[in-house]
Order: structure tokens, then C-alpha cells, then sequence
């Protein structure tokens, strides 16, 4: 059975018949990754829920969040360091639904990031490169010297082939590509000793750097 491991109030952009706007509504965290809100924090039954491990590789925060259509006018220019972008579809879909949350500042991210992170399962293992026969590159290994002063090569030496050393720098770097999205200043969700870095809002003036660590224990804020 899953436990709460985080609780507190956050800003919801709620979608209404008539109009929309961001409301204050009280979030639990489950250890199973799933997000559930709650209009009142004593209310009997959650306005919605989401399995973030599900789209953990499209969830962005801050400045990444601009990727996502129709994203709400915040309510202060400063806030786009602290916001949310959950998306229930995935990108591409005609009718892409994205849960929009705003923190209240940076620290305040930071804590909600650190416990989101602590649920979700390693990224997958990538399978090594064989190593190959052949020398990189293109190298050329000479034959050994012969005897005999009548001795002439058969042919000159094959080029080195620059070509190959940047087709293999180009495969290298594709696959040391990010399993999941990139977080302001190139951080990204990991899942042992991860840090989650944002943009320090400049309307509340808080520090940039958490450690990410496993967390077991139900917080309030």
C-alpha cells in the first residue's frame, strides 16, 4: 500500500467552465509517485492525480516549461523559476493536457523536487560498447621491416580517417544523451545523490543548490 511522503499547500492553475486561474490547493505525495491535489486540505476526495514516474522524461521545470503550448500567465514575471509543467499525454498529442504547479519560491521547489525524485526508479542501463577489432580512427599499423636492401613498399600507408573519429565522437555523444529532461542549469532528474539546481527567483532572493537525497519520512510545508 502506498505512504505519503510529502504534504503541502501549492498553486494549482485550475481550468474552470468559465474562466481560470491559479488557486491554492493541497498536494500529497505518495511513495509511488503518485500526485494527488486537494481543493481543501480536510477535503473527503482529490480534484486529481498523477503517476509522475509515468512521464517522468517529459517533465520540466522553470525556463524548460516554455516548451509546452498554451502555458498560463504567471502571476508574476519572477515566478517562472518555481513552476511545474506535468503533462498527462505526451508531447505531440492533439489534446496534450500539462498540470501546471507553481511553488512558492526556489527553496520551496527544491523540497518538492528532492521528494518527486526520490520516487521514481533509476533510469535505464546503457549497454556497453564491444570493443572493437579494428584500431580507432583509421590507424595505420606498418608490416615489420624486411630484410634486404632491394626491399621497396607495395604501397603507401592508407590516410587516417578524421571522418570515422567524428562519426564515433557523434555516437558516443548520442548515447550519453539525457534519459530525462533537462532542469535549469543542466540539471536532470537522477535517482542516487542527484542535485536539482534552478534560477534563484530575485523576488525572494534564495540560494540555487539542493542536494537530492532519498527521503522515507512525511513532510509538511
Amino acid at each position: 500500500m502506498s505512504q505519503p511522503i510529502k504534504t503541502g499547500h501549492l498553486r494549482y492553475y485550475h481550468k474552470g467552465l468559465l474562466s481560470k486561474s491559479w488557486k491554492d490547493y493541497f498536494f500529497v505525495l505518495f511513495n509511488d509517485s503518485t500526485l494527488q491535489w486537494y481543493e481543501k486540505q480536510n477535503s473527503p476526495k482529490a480534484q486529481g492525480s498523477i503517476r509522475i514516474r509515468d512521464i517522468a522524461q517529459h517533465l520540466c521545470v522553470g525556463p524548460y516549461t516554455r516548451c509546452f503550448p498554451d502555458r498560463p500567465q504567471l502571476p508574476r514575471p519572477t515566478d517562472e523559476p518555481n513552476l511545474i509543467a506535468l503533462p498527462r499525454t505526451l508531447p505531440g498529442n492533439k489534446n496534450q493536457e500539462i498540470i501546471w504547479i507553481l511553488c512558492n519560491d526556489v527553496t520551496h521547489l527544491n523540497d518538492w523536487m528532492k521528494a518527486i525524485v526520490s520516487t521514481l526508479p533509476p533510469p535505464p542501463q546503457q549497454n556497453p560498447q564491444p570493443p572493437s577489432a579494428q584500431p580507432q580512427g583509421g590507424a595505420y599499423r606498418p608490416p615489420a621491416p624486411q630484410q634486404g636492401a632491394n626491399f621497396r613498399p607495395s604501397a603507401p600507408p592508407p590516410p587516417s580517417n578524421p571522418y570515422g573519429q567524428q562519426q564515433q565522437q557523434q555516437q558516443q555523444q548520442q548515447q550519453n544523451r539525457p534519459l530525462y529532461p533537462q532542469l535549469p542549469n543542466n540539471q536532470q532528474p537522477s535517482y542516487n545523490n542527484t542535485t536539482v539546481v534552478v534560477q534563484p527567483s530575485p523576488a525572494y532572493g534564495g540560494t540555487g543548490g539542493s542536494n537530492v537525497q532519498n527521503t522515507s519520512s512525511t513532510k509538511k510545508t
